[in-house]
């Protein structure tokens, strides 16, 4: 029962995302008026509201910029006109974008590229470059998620490193 009510909540939070991120020029309300569920009108609303302040900004690779220059990573310059936002998130391909995305004040940055390390003796190389290869950590203020992903890099296998497909649950402690 656990599984199947969570999957319902779930796919209802996707679909709500999906609404609340469309750009401003559609009219999410004819999408959902038109339903004879009420109550779903109305979290949705809720939802919609809660969204709202939260910016979502994705960056170019962190390498990109050397090999065209206006491919810089840059996540300061993505937050230009919305740095007063509650809560800021980055998706940035590589974890050593965290050092910027710090300074630059986001809440929490999303990558991925490391594969886990993969296998040995990558796992332990690729820690040379990146500050962070898989998991949740903290950072100067600045939570940072690296998944492990689904493919590989490089030579088709994976030794010590499960795949993983993630889902993220970002929840709201009011404060009084």
């Amino acid at each position: 029962m656990y599984r199947r009510n969570h999957f319902v909540i779930t796919f209802i939070i996707i679909v709500m995302l999906t609404f609340a991120c469309a750009s401003p020029e559609e009219d999410e309300t004819s999408v959902v008026a038109s339903s004879d569920y009420a109550d779903l009108v109305s979290l949705f609303k809720e939802f919609r509201e809660f969204v709202k302040p939260t910016v979502t900004n994705g960056v170019p690779d962190y390498t990109a910029g050397q090999f065209i220059a206006a491919h810089a990573s840059d996540p300061k310059r993505a937050l230009q006109g919305v740095e007063s936002a509650p809560l800021k998130i980055l998706l940035a391909h590589q974890p050593r974008n965290i050092f910027d995305a710090a300074a630059a004040g986001y809440h929490l940055q999303i990558s991925g590229h490391t594969h886990g390390g993969q296998y040995i003796p990558w796992s332990y190389l690729v820690t040379l470059t990146q500050p962070y290869i898989a998991g949740l950590h903290r950072h100067a203020g600045t939570w940072i998620y690296v998944s492990r992903g689904t493919g590989y890099w490089g030579p088709p296998l994976r030794i010590g490193v499960p795949s993983e497909v993630t889902l993220l649950k970002l929840k709201v402690h009011h404060t009084v």
